[in-house]
């Protein structure tokens, strides 16, 4: 018999709230807009089901990153101490299960996570051995598409039909032909090093979970499953969910269809808009209210994502004040722009107070980071780019975890390649080559390869030395004990000279950067030893290898301006948020050509708007350098959704943003002209082509032309014809 809820789990909590974590049994569908306090609402749910007698460790409950899986299982810990339920990612959920159960399906238990790096290196080698030209046939290319297809659920014998009609990679067909013939291949080697991406660890956790024997525990395993952000799974995802859940039937689902944004990497939609379909006797629940922005940016949401044909209808109600209306700052060129924000980054801290890890500047692609870095620079102002090369990608840190991934799995091949010559021992690529060949014909691993003298190909010159060397330091790995990871990490640092590798490669300030790097590693290290005492090597290398770039957001810790793609602001909210580069082919991106993906790019820019909390920016400029070239650049379309009475510095309704805009212009004092004559940076206006900036002036005399961007594009005009008239108004 159920027990009636504790009223302190409802407290606090408006009518939708208190029937999503007040619902029992069967399926449940929580639509969660934006800011509508979709976390407090998992984790009341998941202590209201304790309180009606559901023991902790048969729930289950699933979010996206390692970041959100925290915070979900910290607020799960303050209700419930000492509570064991899962909380976790896709991809961590997914090894658990295939470290604990993966044995009955043919699993090694000491299998390797590997990244995409190296991915990236295995395929390159393929693609050589096939007689490919990496710089032609692009291996990141390859292992994207290859992604893909295990994403949709296809096999290695299904994608070679799908790869001559791509039915979601238009154009992509040589790539794909290419990426059906090697996938058979580097499956092959990746089982035979034991290795497991990403995209496998689902797949196999399907696999064992389907299973009719082997998977039987696991679909009774749990009795409630919980899954976050549900409107980003894919094909696996879901299924994997489904199964889980199979035995009962008590799958809830949260996500909003409006926060869609990763169909490029195989989410699919119709996964949360059929769900309903898929199970009649669910339940659905509306959470609309809003507790994070101000009324104004709301409007402004709402206005942009009704365009969208594909979403659940519903609102966003805010629940704070109306507050400030979002600007939009128009800047001649993307260094004007960037200079704009810069100055109204400035005076939000200097005049408002607001902190600068409260500020970020979104844009939809890392390319477009750099006129803002400058002009941050230039203020003074901190600022931390967010996606930039994350720790665990540095080269000094992989190098160490690929000696303790041997450590963990001496068939890991691209381990392996990687501490061959590192330190370097003369050990070059045929060298390499010859060892990988001999230890797949011996049949064992590379670390008794290269330690059995007998085995081991007879290398010539520095190769042969380096090889004895090497056999001493795997020998050396091999016999190690176990203990603490921190202090195996000290030890194999101290055994192969690492530190002195690294100061004699790079000199002693890029060096003793990297060699700061290599000890936060082991301070890491440490932490893991501390918090997860029995926790062991092999757990440690899972942990790390499932970091996700979104798992970087640190801003709470830096005092800095977050500047990122916004796609890494997923999940995140700012007190102030520039939204940047709003230009046709940049949002939406140029690669999105159908219906569908200017839904999708429509949702990313609706994503964006609702990372604010009181204060937003729409900046565009008219004038973008690309490729090593000034380019003339479009308002986006999207900004054509927007009514003129919800923008400060919008257009007047009977006008278009191809008119000369009404909103705040970026003007550089020193800039300025002083003389008569025109000079570069100075604002003029033409009775034809409008407000403009001279961007050169060519010759003297009458022999003078200037080249002006105007919103319509570049000119080159004749000042003996041109009628040009100086516009010395900071606003027009």
């Amino acid at each position: 018999m159920d027990r009636p809820l504790p009223p302190a789990l409802l407290d606090g909590l408006n009518d939708a709230q208190r029937a999503a974590v007040s619902h029992q049994h069967g399926p449940l569908l929580i639509v969660a807009g934006a800011g509508s306090g979709k976390t407090r609402v998992i984790t009341r749910r998941i202590a209201a089901l304790v309180a009606r007698g559901v023991a902790p460790h048969r729930l289950l409950a699933i979010t996206f990153t390692n970041k959100a899986a925290r915070e979900m299982a910290a607020r799960v810990e303050q209700l419930l101490p000492g509570s064991h339920a899962w909380v976790s990612t896709f991809h961590a959920a997914a090894a658990k299960l295939l470290r604990l159960g993966g044995e009955a399906i043919g699993l090694s238990r000491d299998f390797t996570i590997c990244d995409r790096d190296d991915l990236v290196a295995i395929v390159r080698r393929l693609l050589k051995a096939h007689g490919h030209d990496p710089k032609e046939v692009r291996p990141e290319g390859v292992v994207e598409q290859i992604s893909l297809w295990k994403n949709h659920g296809l096999s290695p014998e299904s994608a070679k039909q799908e790869a001559h009609e791509p039915a979601w990679r238009p154009g992509a067909a040589a790539l794909g032909t290419v990426a059906s013939e090697l996938w058979p291949e580097l499956a092959t080697t990746m089982r035979e090093g034991r290795l497991l991406d990403f995209d496998d660890l689902l797949l196999e956790a399907r696999r064992l979970v389907a299973d009719p024997i082997a998977g039987a525990p696991w679909r009774s395993r749990f009795e409630h499953v919980l899954v976050d952000e549900y409107q980003d799974t894919n094909k696996v995802q879901s299924e994997l969910a489904d199964l889980l859940a199979s035995g009962h039937g008590n799958l809830a689902a949260c996500g909003d269809p409006d926060q869609s944004i990763y169909a490029w990497r195989g989410a699919d939609l119709s996964n949360i808009l059929e769900f309903t379909r898929r199970y009649p006797t669910a339940t659905m629940v509306r959470l609309e209210q809003n507790y994070r922005s101000k009324g104004a940016i709301l409007a402004v949401a709402s206005a942009v994502i009704e365009k969208n044909v594909h979403r659940v209808e519903r609102g966003l109600v805010p629940v704070l004040d109306y507050g400030e209306r979002p600007r939009l700052l128009f800047g001649w060129t993307d260094n004007d722009e960037a200079e704009l924000v810069a100055r109204e980054i400035f005076r939000l801290i200097a005049d408002h107070g607001v902190r600068s890890r409260e500020i970020a500047v979104l844009y939809r692609t890392n390319a477009l980071s750099r006129p803002f870095e400058a002009a941050l620079r230039a203020r003074g102002i901190a600022y931390r780019v967010v996606g930039a090369l994350e720790f665990y990608a540095r080269k000094e840190v992989k190098d160490l975890l690929a000696w303790l991934r041997l450590k963990a799995n001496p068939r890991d091949p691209e381990a392996f390649l990687r501490v061959v010559n590192t330190p370097p021992r003369g050990i070059g690529e045929v060298a390499q080559g010859q060892l990988l060949q001999a230890a797949r014909e011996a049949g064992v691993d590379y670390c008794t390869l290269v330690e059995d003298e007998a085995r081991r190909p007879r290398l010539k010159g520095v190769a042969g030395k380096g090889a004895v060397a090497l056999a001493a330091w795997l020998r050396w790995l091999r016999s190690a004990p176990d203990r603490p990871v921190a202090a195996l990490l000290q030890e194999l640092i101290s055994v192969v000279g690492y530190e002195s590798h690294l100061t004699e490669a790079y000199g002693e300030i890029d060096g003793g950067e990297r060699i700061d790097n290599v000890r936060e590693l082991i301070a890491d290290a440490n932490d893991f030893d501390v918090t997860n005492p029995e926790g062991g090597l092999a757990r440690f290398l899972e942990e790390r290898a499932l970091v996700q770039d979104a798992d970087d957001a640190g801003a709470e810790r830096t005092d800095a301006v977050s500047l990122m793609t916004l796609h890494a602001a997923k999940g995140l909210e700012f007190a102030a948020v520039f939204l940047a580069g709003l230009e046709e082919t940049r949002l939406p991106h140029r690669r999105a050509d159908s219906p569908l993906e200017i839904e999708e790019e429509r949702r990313l820019f609706y994503v964006g708007i609702t990372r604010a909390r009181e204060r937003l920016y729409l900046s565009h400029a008219g004038q973008r350098f690309v490729f090593g070239r000034s380019e003339p650049a479009t308002p986006s379309r999207f900004l054509h959704d927007l009514p003129p009475h919800l923008i400060d510095g919008g257009v007047a309704a009977d006008e278009t943003f191809d008119a000369a805009p009404r909103a705040v212009q970026v003007v550089l004092d020193d800039e300025v002209a002083e003389s008569e004559g025109f000079v570069a940076g100075e604002r003029v206006e033409h009775e034809k082509f409008g407000v403009g900036k001279i961007l050169d002036v060519v010759g003297r005399g009458r022999s003078s032309r200037v080249r002006v961007v105007f919103r319509s594009g570049e000119k080159l005009l004749d000042l003996n014809y041109a009628r040009l008239k100086k516009v010395r108004s900071h606003e027009f």
